[in-house]
């Protein structure tokens, strides 16, 4: 398992292919929800970007987003400083999400699925279906769900639920489900390529032991969220953050892992 899950997450920061061939049974994750979310990433991933070049406007945008800006502040010196040990970064790309939803059947939260999702040049896909088999149902709300506010907030809680949706009335074969072939660029890796099938396998697997559940609403947490750094000399560095709820019930970012990988 190990193995697997290390060769799923190099070929998500390593494997980026400029395009992908979107399955015609598979519900497609567009429309304005997808579009907020990727705006969102989009807006992070060029604010690190800035922030590794010393541009004091995208630094404070970055700031303006942190959970705890004042370690946030020390954490983006080190990712910057980190980055750019080959010289001048050539780009920063955010790659892919997690969110973790939980079912509700009036007060009894029914079912918990943590939702992976891969972000590709055109299209968000989804890379893992992970539901828990010990989540016990216990009456009234679950502490841990914070109640969100603000479009990009929300959207991350829409795009779950276009998955879970189909996904609760057994339509398995709808899930957008990463392939190898949109992930992998040239030549393909034969272990990548069965590491994503095997996550595929487990996460239809999943979602059939979700078919026939009724839930009447949704709640969610945003986990990690991964990247890769692309220095100079082509080197890919690894990193990542947490998305968390800020005061506001916004979303908000919170520590950032240096970047790192073979250089």
């Amino acid at each position: 398992m190990k193995l697997v899950t290390s060769l799923l997450v190099a070929c998500l920061l390593l494997c980026v292919h400029p395009g992908s061939a979107r399955a015609a049974e598979s519900v497609p994750l567009d429309g304005a929800a997808s579009k907020q979310v990727r705006a969102f990433m989009e807006e992070l991933s060029e604010g690190l970007h800035g922030a590794t070049l010393g541009q004091g406007e995208a630094r404070n945008a970055l700031m303006a987003r942190a959970m705890m800006p004042r370690f946030f502040s020390d954490e983006l010196n080190l990712f910057a400083s980190k980055a750019n040990e080959d010289g001048m970064v050539e780009s920063v790309k955010l790659t892919g999400f997690e969110v973790n939803a939980t079912l509700w059947l009036g007060m009894l939260p029914v079912e918990k699925v943590s939702l992976f999702f891969w972000i590709g040049e055109r299209e968000i896909r989804l890379l893992k279906f992970d539901r828990d088999e010990n989540h016990g149902m216990t009456l009234f709300s679950d502490p841990g769900a914070p109640k969100w506010n603000g479009e990009t907030a929300l959207a991350f809680g829409a795009l779950a639920e276009k998955v879970l949706k189909p996904a609760s009335v057994g339509r398995c074969e709808s899930l957008p489900l990463v392939r190898p072939s949109d992930v992998m660029r040239g030549k393909m890796d034969p272990r990548a390529s069965q590491a994503i099938e095997a996550q595929a396998a487990r996460s239809t697997g999943d979602c059939a032991a979700l078919s026939g559940m009724p839930y009447n609403r949704l709640t969610w947490k945003l986990g990690p969220t991964s990247g890769v750094v692309t220095t100079r000399k082509k080197a890919k560095l690894g990193f990542g953050f947490e998305l968390l709820a800020g005061p506001e019930r916004d979303v908000r970012v919170y520590r950032l892992t240096r970047p790192q990988g073979a250089r």
